[in-house]
């Protein structure tokens, strides 16, 4: 015969009972007693998790509750007068959202007054707060950051910034002097000016003569313009004419990343 203290959680109470005397039989049922309510535990704890895991959103490690960016911006490149997008998408959002030029705030509405070509375009149940810039502009050229301020308790948010380079096409270029008469075997001096191109184009001369590019002579200038980013590029080519080259044609030709087909002079 032996005593046997027995504490049983049912329902979540923790009940207690002193048996006095108890034979072998008493024992085992009494033990089967508690396995059955620890099985009922595990079931009630495995509902429990897959109830959590079977709502609508489903939190990944590390950001349960905070306010985290599921889509940030990155680094584009653009060209004037193209639209562009800077996405940012944020899930548990509870801050203020509002991105920022070159560390200048925007705004926190979706119309950004004052900058009217901007835009913060999705839809809030989406969490989507992306930047559109429709048209983009040479002034566009920066960094941007999405920003969450804090909430009670959760703290706020920032993507990395992110670099906009706006491509600037060149303007036609021009040839100077734009015809020349000259004696055979005597050295001529060309010049082929590019504008406003950004980042700078390539010039390169071609000797319609022989349908080749000239390859000597080539000297290149890059000095920038007054918004500091634009260039004036020069190429001044040396050049010694040839019989052959009588009533030919010397042709500049400028291309350039914000170009479909290169310019020619």
């Amino acid at each position: 015969m032996e005593k046997l203290w027995v504490s049983v959680c049912l329902g979540g109470v923790l009940t207690a009972e002193i048996l006095e005397e108890t034979n072998e039989n008493q024992v085992a049922e009494i033990k089967d007693r508690l396995s059955s309510v620890e099985g009922l535990e595990e079931e009630d704890e495995d509902t429990e998790l897959g109830g959590g895991m079977g709502g609508s959103a489903i939190q990944l490690p590390g950001h349960e509750g905070l306010q985290y960016f599921a889509t940030q911006p990155s680094t584009q490149t653009a060209v004037a007068g193209s639209t562009v997008v800077l996405p940012c998408r944020v899930v548990n959002k509870v801050g203020q959202l509002q991105w920022t030029k070159n560390g200048f705030g925007l705004g926190t509405e979706r119309e950004l007054y004052g900058f009217s070509r901007y835009t913060m375009i999705g839809s809030d149940d989406e969490g989507d707060f992306s930047l559109r810039i429709k048209p983009v502009l040479l002034e566009d050229d920066a960094y941007y950051q999405c920003q969450v301020s804090a909430g009670v308790g959760i703290p706020g948010i920032r993507s990395p910034p992110a670099r906009l380079t706006v491509y600037m096409p060149p303007e036609p270029p021009v040839v100077i002097p734009p015809k020349i008469k000259t004696t055979a075997g005597m050295p001529v001096v060309l010049e082929c000016i590019s504008r406003g191109g950004r980042p700078p184009p390539e010039i390169l001369w071609i000797d319609d003569s022989v349908r080749n590019t000239i390859q000597d002579g080539n000297a290149i200038t890059t000095e920038k313009m007054q918004d500091g980013k634009r260039v004036i590029m020069t190429s001044q080519l040396s050049f010694t004419p040839q019989r052959s080259h009588h009533n030919s044609t010397l042709t500049c030709l400028t291309s350039h990343q914000a170009l479909t087909s290169p310019f020619s002079k």
